[in-house]
C-alpha cells in the first residue's frame, strides 16, 4: 500500500475515489431513512430504489462507456464529480418520492460514467505488477467507506435530519473533483483492435464481443451476475427487516457498517495472501456458498426461529462481510488482469451493465415475492438458492476444470 501511495497519479485517483464513494454511501442510508422511517413508505419503494439506482447502470452505462474511451478520462471524472455535486445538493429539498427518484436516477447516471473512467485510469497510474494489490485497494477503499460514511451519518443524525446528509455527500463529490484534478495528465494509448474508423454502434457492441473472447473474464461475469440475482433478491428488504427486528434509524447505519468493516477485513486479507490468484473462481463460489446460509438466517430471525441480540445479529453482517469480498475482490483483479486499458471503459460498462442487470430484476422479484408470500420466505428462499447454486457451479468447474484456468492475460500476451 506505502509502495502504491507513492506513486503521486495514483494517489490522487485513490483520494479521488475516497471521497466519491463516501458521498455515494452517505446517499444509500439517508434516502432508505427517508423512505422507511421519516415518509413510513412500505418495502416495495426501497425495492424501487434499488431500481432507479440500477436503471442508469444496466441500459444507459455501456453506451456512456463508448464515450469514456474516447474522451479524456481526467476530464470525464471532473464532470462527473461536479454534476453530482449539484444533485446531490439539490436532494437537500426534494418532499416527493418520485422527485427524488428521478433525481437519483441522474446521479448514478454520471456515477456510471465515473467508474469506467477510473477504472481505465487505473491501468495508466500503475504498473503491471502492482494491479493486483491497486485492485485490492480499491475494494477495500470501497467498503471501507461503507464503515466510515454510515456510522458518521448515523452520529449526524442524533443531531440534524436526514436531508441534511446530502450536503455533505456533495461535499464529498467536490474533494473527489479536487484530487481528480490533481492527477499528472497521462498519454492514453489508441486502441489497436479499435481503429478510429469504426462506428459508434460498432465501439458499443466491442465492449461485450471483448468480455466474450476471454474465457475467464466472461465466465466470471456470469457466475457474478447471476450471484449477484439470487442477493439481490432481499437485499431491498434489509431496511424493513432492521425496522421490523426493532433496530431504530441510527442503529441501521451499524448494520451496514458492520458489513463494511468486514469486507475490508476480509479484502485486506486477501490482498496479503493472494492464494486465490491462479482460479479466483473457486474462492468466488465458496463465498457463495456461505453467504446463503447467513441470509437464510435473516429468515429465521423474521418469524422468531433464530432469536437473537442486536449485537449478535451485527456480527451476523459482519461475517457475511468477511465472506462476501471473496467474489468482489477476486472479480475486480480479473477485470483489471484481462483487460487492454484502452478499452477498459467500454469493458468496464458492459461488465456493469451485465451485473447490473441482476441487480436490477433482483429486487423487482424480491418485491413481487415479499407482497406475495412474506419477507422471511425471500430471505430462506435466496439464501438456500444461492448456497444451491455455488455447490452446482463448483461440480460444473470441477467436470471443465481447463475453461477456468487462468489465462495469460491480454497485456502478457502484448510483451510477449
Amino acid at each position: 500500500m506505502k509502495g502504491l501511495l507513492s506513486i503521486k497519479s495514483y494517489r490522487h485517483l485513490f483520494f479521488g475515489q475516497f471521497f466519491s464513494d463516501f458521498g455515494a454511501f452517505f446517499d444509500i442510508i439517508a434516502i432508505n431513512i427517508l423512505i422507511s422511517y421519516i415518509w413510513g413508505l412500505g418495502p416495495a419503494y426501497n425495492a424501487a430504489l434499488l431500481v432507479v439506482f440500477s436503471l442508469p447502470v444496466v441500459f444507459i452505462g455501456p453506451v456512456t462507456a463508448v464515450w469514456v474511451d474516447r474522451l479524456p478520462k481526467k476530464a470525464v471524472m471532473l464532470t462527473c464529480d461536479i454534476v453530482r455535486a449539484v444533485i446531490a445538493l439539490s436532494l437537500v429539498w426534494v418532499g416527493n418520492i418520485y422527485v427524488l427518484f428521478v433525481l437519483v436516477f441522474f446521479k448514478v447516471l454520471f456515477g456510471a460514467m465515473f467508474d469506467p473512467a477510473r477504472q481505465s485510469t487505473i491501468r495508466y497510474t500503475v504498473p503491471e505488477n502492482y494491479l493486483l494489490h491497486a485492485s485490492t485497494m480499491s475494494q477495500i477503499m470501497t467498503n471501507s467507506v461503507k464503515i466510515v460514511a454510515p456510522a458518521a451519518g448515523s452520529a449526524l443524525l442524533l443531531f440534524i435530519n436526514p436531508s441534511s446528509l446530502f450536503i455533505f455527500e456533495s461535499a464529498g463529490f467536490l474533494l473527489s473533483a479536487f484530487f481528480v484534478f490533481g492527477i499528472p495528465t497521462f498519454e492514453e494509448k489508441k486502441s489497436k483492435i479499435l481503429r478510429s474508423g469504426n462506428s459508434f454502434l460498432h465501439e458499443f457492441k466491442e465492449g461485450f464481443g471483448y468480455i466474450r473472447t476471454n474465457s475467464i473474464l466472461f465466465f466470471a461475469i456470469f457466475f457474478l451476475s447471476a450471484g449477484m440475482f439470487i442477493v439481490f433478491l432481499q437485499e431491498a428488504l434489509i431496511t424493513p427487516w432492521a425496522k421490523t427486528m426493532g433496530f431504530g434509524k441510527a442503529e441501521f447505519g451499524y448494520i451496514v457498517s458492520a458489513s463494511g468493516l468486514g469486507m475490508v477485513i476480509g479484502a485486506v486479507a486477501l490482498g496479503k495472501w493472494p492464494f486465490w490468484n491462479k482460479n479466483p473462481m473457486k474462492i468466488m463460489l465458496f463465498s457463495g456458498f456461505l453467504t446463503g446460509f447467513f441470509v437464510c438466517s435473516f429468515g429465521l430471525g423474521v418469524l422468531d426461529l433464530l432469536v437473537l441480540p442486536k449485537i449478535m445479529w451485527i456480527s451476523i453482517f459482519f461475517l457475511t462481510g468477511i465472506i462476501s469480498s471473496g467474489a468482489y475482490v477476486p472479480f475486480g483483479y480479473i477485470l483489471q488482469k484481462e483487460t487492454l486499458p484502452e478499452v477498459m471503459g467500454r469493458v468496464s460498462g458492459a461488465s456493469n451493465s451485465i451485473i447490473n442487470l441482476s441487480v436490477f430484476l433482483g429486487p423487482m422479484a424480491g418485491g413481487v415475492l415479499a407482497a406475495t408470500f412474506s419477507m422471511s420466505f425471500v430471505f430462506i428462499a435466496s439464501g438456500l438458492l444461492l448456497t444451491i447454486y455455488a455447490i452446482v457451479v463448483h461440480f460444473y468447474i470441477q467436470r471443465n476444470p481447463e475453461r477456468f484456468r487462468r489465462e495469460v492475460s491480454v497485456m502478457e500476451k502484448a510483451t510477449i
